[in-house]
């Protein structure tokens, strides 16, 4: 037998996640496309630069998943700082505002840490 339905209350967490999820596949298509972009035999000189911040980018949304694929499952993997998934988002997400910071640099931007690595 079914057991009760879910009050709208205890859909609140899964409907968050849902949008998690949601806003992580529209910031991860642009880079993904200029993965598959930078891979094709038509386009022979992908900038390398596009391409780590690309690269980058999307190996952050994949610890993201992992963290919170761990945290539905009830594990409280990520959240300390000497846990190794917390590290490599860590990592990931330094990387990512170096990798901006150089490009406003090249863009004649002036120099400073980059905006964002939430």
């Amino acid at each position: 037998l079914p057991g009760p339905a879910a009050s709208d209350k205890d859909l609140v967490p899964l409907r968050k996640t849902l949008e998690s999820l949601k806003d992580i596949r529209a910031a991860l298509l642009p880079f993904l496309k200029q993965l598959k972009r930078g891979s094709s035999s038509s386009d022979p000189t992908p900038d390398p630069h596009v391409t780590a911040e690309a690269r980058a980018a999307t190996a952050l949304a994949m610890g993201t998943l992992r963290y919170m694929a761990a945290r539905l499952r009830g594990q409280d993997r990520g959240r300390k700082k000497d846990d190794p998934l917390r590290a490599e988002l860590d990592k990931m997400r330094k990387m990512l505002m170096t990798l901006r910071s150089l490009e406003k640099k090249r863009n004649g931007g002036g120099g400073g840490e980059a905006e964002g690595g939430g």
